[in-house]
């Protein structure tokens, strides 16, 4: 019989110490509803240490959203946020009550949501910051989109007129005619890559998905960029195995010219290589390598950022790297860019063979 009670003693100590360790309140009534005994979490609540044998009501005022009501019609498992409970001693406190029936009273909990409700706040704000972000993106793009659409138009007319007048004017106005042309296009292209990024930002920039030889599309750029590189005293090789991939040849071609019109810029006297290479087989790697004078290493990070250019810029809007950039990442892959002083630039394209499937 000793140790029985022995046990039961042990039991009941342990109890105790689990009630005074726990975080919640704990109030045990008795029959009559007044306190028989609290915890330390009950005693912050209060404010004070509760009087035993005086009833709950007596040191605590409840509330439901916000309206006085007798702790009787409290019910027994209260949803987060809608009871709010204060003690002489304390500031009101949001909690959660839980009741359960004893033996001889009743046993009452109340859980401390103030944190909770806190991170539910914060939470909530940072959703409401997050999708107004995203409105105001949205609206930039579709501004962005309209307004570099409207601004093509007249732009085309003024290219098209100084072109026509080269052939009509005196040599002492051919000068002018030609700087607005050279204006007139300039202002063209950057308005060219706005409109592609903001479709590109704005989610309405659509891909094809065209089948064809990846050697062929390259002697194509090459090509077409003959002209720049022959004015530069620079030549354009191409290394390429016999490749089909199936990608948005035109946006591939629109990185291609960017990174390869760069390099040729940055070569003269020298020379482009673009070299493709496989990465398993559903990768390839697309690299444009350059003789140039390289790029130093502490602007390498910021190349690819809008209207960021390489020291000793030769013109350009800024916003050709930042569009190779998002289409390159529009097609499921992305680009990277090494340099060493005195050697030259590789950029680099990492792309898919097959087109990703929104």
């Amino acid at each position: 019989m000793r140790d029985l009670y022995a046990g039961i003693e042990r039991e009941r100590s342990q109890l105790e110490c689990i009630v005074l360790a726990l975080p919640q309140a704990v109030f045990v009534l008795d029959e009559s509803g007044a306190i028989r005994t609290d915890n330390p979490a009950a005693e912050r609540m209060v404010g004070a240490r509760a009087v035993a044998g005086v009833p709950l009501d007596d040191h605590l005022t409840f509330a439901v959203h916000g309206r006085p009501t007798a702790y009787d019609v409290l019910p027994d498992h209260t949803p987060a946020g809608s009871v709010t409970v204060r003690g002489p001693g304390a500031a009101a406190v949001p909690v959660e009550v839980q009741r359960a029936p004893l033996e001889n009273g009743e046993l009452i909990t109340l859980t401390d949501l103030t944190e909770r409700l806190r991170e539910q706040a914060d939470l909530h704000e940072a959703q409401m910051h997050a999708e107004l972000a995203q409105r105001a993106e949205r609206v930039r793009g579709d501004f962005l989109a309209r307004m570099s659409h409207e601004l093509r138009t007249p732009l085309n007319a003024i290219i098209g007129y100084s072109e026509l007048l080269q052939d009509d004017v005196t040599q002492d106005q051919l000068q002018d005619v030609v700087r607005i042309h050279g204006a007139g296009s300039h202002l063209l292209a950057l308005i060219n890559d706005i409109l592609d990024l903001s479709k590109v930002d704005a989610g309405h920039m659509e891909l094809r998905n065209d089948t064809f030889e990846l050697q062929q599309t390259l002697v194509s750029v090459r090509d077409t960029l003959e002209p720049l590189a022959r004015q530069q005293g620079a030549r354009v090789e191409v290394d390429c195995p016999s490749v089909t991939v199936h990608m948005d040849e035109g946006k591939l071609k629109q990185c291609l010219f960017n990174l390869a019109g760069n390099a040729i810029r940055y070569s003269p006297q020298g020379k482009v290589l673009l070299r493709v290479s496989a990465m398993g087989a559903t990768r390839i790697r697309i690299d444009v390598e350059d003789t140039g004078a390289g790029i130093p290493a502490h602007v390498l990070p910021t190349l690819f950022e809008p209207f960021k250019q390489a020291p000793g810029s030769q013109g350009g809007t800024g916003l050709g790297l930042t569009l190779v950039r998002s289409l390159s990442e529009r097609m499921g892959g992305h680009c990277e860019a090494t340099s060493a002083i005195g050697v030259g630039s590789c950029f680099t394209l990492f792309l898919p063979t097959q087109a990703p499937t929104d």
